[in-house]
């Protein structure tokens, strides 16, 4: 997108996709919406504190968690506070005190992030996958999952988790690549799915700081040979159990640049039910790598939407009783749908980061959309991969281009400066930090400064916006600093 061109808009409206879900087996089952509108907290209520389930400290506001590599990898712990982030801050590794294991180059240790309350407290914990560790006394990195447990002072020592047996299919499992905690089954305990080679383990709740865990259940994809490259939890068939999408690419031995996509996995009583393919998506989405995706509920049914960002749009899949894409009709954004600001460009990235969560209060998700190649300018100025993050609104009847916004680092309030290489938006998460009943904006710049940095945009009754808002830096001898987030 070019910034003299943002008023130029070609008449394109939402465009529906034909969608329809190819049904593998005959399931009955169901899942707890993650709403991502402010929070959804897969725990169980105690007597505890109780805040959104990124809340390690009880004290009612969502705190932000933002992973950066180099070396064998760290986290960095924002706490929300009134009116921001970061007045406590804090490194973990798997050096710090308490944290099982010891730092290795390459560990990857905050590859893979997610939060729920794992031991039933009432304060937020934190799974972190270590994928590229080596595990027992082999040599080949299996990887591994650690939970971070929340307290009363916020995160601080953690439990390394068995994950079952080791992987038939060969010994590099990369056990940890990626992570999504619900409840699956419907108990009240959150569950934790733990991607990796050729399909998703799942480590059933409830969890104890000794760790152990209600079992551990193996569930492939019907191809068998393919990658579980992320995962997602949310209420798709509004049916009060979590169910897992699941990003699924061609293992890289395999030579092949497709893949079958987007996966659906009921919830139900026992766990999983057996996968189902998302179908309706565009032909982008079933590229090799390339991917983002998210889930939230947009249209106020109480049953999640899947988005995904590919070829430079995003896909939103609705929900439905019978399974995504069999009810309101599938549709298609990019930057040349009317009413979105700037205009599509192959480099430009547009979905390259996605997060649902509601902005301004009004009870709908609304989608954010990272664009971290946007170009600034034109010409002899142009500034490119400075990056831009788009809200599109939710609504009674869905996603809606009207009233979109687009930030960049050098929108009014936003701090910084826009530089070529900085990527902004290039990962996002939606939480309630400041405890106003509003999901605040966490977007991470990878390319920033060479390390990467964070900012907070505070969401507002019309919007997020850039007045208070504020940026971190990332901790010593970090890259990529906030990829991922979480909270």
């Amino acid at each position: 997108m070019r910034t003299q061109m943002r008023t130029m808009r070609q008449t394109r409206r939402l465009r529906p996709t034909s969608g329809a879900v190819r049904m593998l087996s005959a399931v009955a089952c169901s899942g707890l919406l993650t709403v991502g509108l402010v929070s959804a907290d897969a725990g169980v209520a105690t007597a505890a504190p109780s805040g959104p389930r990124g809340d390690f400290n009880g004290d009612g506001y969502g705190d932000v968690v933002a992973a950066s590599d180099g070396g064998a990898g760290r986290i960095t712990v924002l706490y929300g506070e009134a009116g921001g982030l970061g007045g406590k801050r804090t490194v973990i590794d798997q050096e710090s005190p308490g944290v099982p294991g010891h730092n290795e180059d390459g560990d990857g240790f905050g590859r893979a992030l997610t939060a729920a309350d794992f031991d039933g407290d009432g304060y937020g914990d934190l799974a972190v996958g270590i994928p590229h560790e080596v595990t027992g006394t082999t040599p080949w990195a299996a990887g591994s999952v650690t939970i971070l447990w929340g307290g009363p002072s916020g995160l601080s020592g953690g439990t390394s988790l068995p994950t079952g047996a080791p992987d038939p299919e060969g010994p590099y499992s990369a056990v940890g690549a990626t992570l999504a905690a619900a409840d699956f089954t419907g108990d009240g305990h959150p569950d934790l799915a733990v991607g990796h080679e050729g399909g998703v383990r799942l480590l059933k709740g409830p969890f104890t700081r000794a760790g152990a865990n209600g079992g551990v259940t193996v569930h492939r994809l019907p191809q068998g040979n393919e990658w579980i490259d992320t995962v997602r939890a949310a209420d798709v068939n509004g049916d009060g159990r979590a169910d897992l999408l699941a990003e699924a690419n061609p293992q890289p031995e395999d030579g092949s640049d497709t893949s079958t996509g987007i996966w659906w996995f009921a919830g139900a009583p026992s766990g999983l039910a057996e996968g189902v393919m998302v179908d309706g998506l565009p032909e982008s989405a079933h590229f090799a790598g390339g991917k983002a995706f998210a889930a939230g509920d947009l249209d106020g049914d109480g049953r999640a939407e899947l988005a995904v960002g590919s070829g430079g749009g995003v896909t939103v899949v609705y929900g439905a009783a019978a399974g995504p894409g069999t009810g309101r009709p599938t549709v298609g954004l990019d930057q040349n749908t009317e009413g979105v600001p700037g205009t599509s460009e192959p480099e430009d990235a547009f979905g390259g980061a996605l997060a649902i969560g509601d902005v301004d209060g009004d009870h709908f998700g609304d989608l954010t959309v990272g664009a971290p190649g946007e170009t600034l300018g034109s010409g002899q100025t142009a500034v490119k991969s400075a990056g831009a993050v788009t809200v599109l609104r939710g609504s009674r009847d869905g996603v809606t281009a009207a009233g979109a916004q687009m930030f960049t680092q050098d929108s009014a309030g936003v701090p910084g400066g826009a530089e070529s290489g900085d990527r902004f938006g290039a990962a996002l998460l939606l939480s309630d930090t400041d405890k106003d009943g509003r999901a605040d904006l966490a977007v991470a710049a990878d390319g920033e400064n060479g390390t990467g940095m964070v900012w907070r945009l505070p969401g507002s009754a019309n919007g997020l916006t850039g007045t208070g808002s504020e940026y971190f830096g990332a901790p010593t001898a970090a890259l990529r600093f906030g990829r991922p987030l979480e909270g």
